[in-house]
């Protein structure tokens, strides 16, 4: 058999699916968000999302991609989404999709499918500063920074990407009854490693070099030290020297002043000479 017959036969298969899903109204998965173009839809001009699925060239117009409201489509290019087939066109070789429909398939049967403790991957479908908007296998949720990780991360939208993928842990959900709507709440924090565990490596009165995180105005600086990956502790400004000279990215040296367990909390004290904090870039000294 030719590469083009091969081809041919996948060609044909895929179709057979694109006809078979748009007769019986099922979602299909795994097609690749792969432009933007305008086109006129049912009479009016409108901004589409070009898919491929399996070889096939598809549309799905703005307002049939999410009725989250999105400030963009841009961030969605190259991700991987779901969709049912609204209409098709052999001849043409395209299809209409609505992501909408599909999504509102899949919140029908999520409490039949999954149960508190399950892992299910998450979509982004809107992150702010506090929280990321999720749809878990098409059911939205919002989860709060506090349950994406260990580390503490000011503003969210710096670290999530519209459109990324992440698996999360369903921690609690309420089922549909008297009308009203499921809930489920979920963390991404929950399938991650307690990086509080490496504490056990620190000694009180003993000195470390980190590396800065963060510099917050109130709260000091946040510096993962280098003897225990991913935990970051907190050192307040010293006393009268509120702007020194150290930048995110620098290598400072901390002393370990306490530890509280119970509070999850350690306490510690920029070392300092008699001029200027000890901090060094590229590990030498400024």
């Amino acid at each position: 058999m030719s590469l083009y017959e091969q081809e041919h036969i996948e060609l044909e298969a895929a179709w057979a699916e694109i006809k078979e899903a748009q007769k019986k109204e099922r979602v299909l998965r795994g097609a690749r968000v792969v432009g933007i173009e305008r086109h006129r839809i049912n009479g009016n001009e409108t901004e589409c999302l070009v898919v491929m699925y399996n070889g096939i060239k598809g549309l799905i117009p703005r307002q049939a991609f999410d009725d989250y409201q999105l400030k963009g489509l841009t961030g969605f290019l190259n991700r991987i989404i779901e969709f049912c087939v609204e209409t098709y066109n052999v001849e043409m070789q395209m299809f209409i999709g609505n992501r909408v429909k599909a999504l509102k398939k899949l919140q029908q049967i999520f409490f039949k499918l999954y149960k508190k403790g399950d892992v299910v991957n998450a979509f982004v479908r809107g992150v702010d500063a506090v929280n990321v908007y999720l749809l878990v296998d098409g059911f939205p949720c919002k989860m709060h920074r506090n349950d994406f990780s260990w580390t503490y991360h000011e503003d969210l939208s710096m670290e999530i990407a519209l459109g990324s993928r992440f698996d999360v842990r369903i921690m609690d959900l309420e089922l549909p009854q008297d009308g009203k709507e499921g809930r489920i709440t979920v963390s991404k924090k929950a399938l991650e490693k307690d990086p509080f565990e490496q504490v056990k490596n620190l000694r009180i009165k003993s000195e470390y070099v980190g590396q800065v995180k963060q510099i917050h105005e109130q709260h000091g600086y946040f510096i993962e030290l280098y003897v225990t990956p991913n935990f970051v502790v907190r050192s307040n400004f010293p006393p009268g020297a509120h702007r020194l000279d150290i930048q995110v990215g620098d290598s400072v040296a901390v002393k370990i002043m306490d530890i509280d367990y119970s509070k999850r909390e350690v306490k510690t004290l920029l070392i300092m000479n008699a001029e200027k904090p000890f901090a060094t870039r590229g590990g030498r000294r400024r």
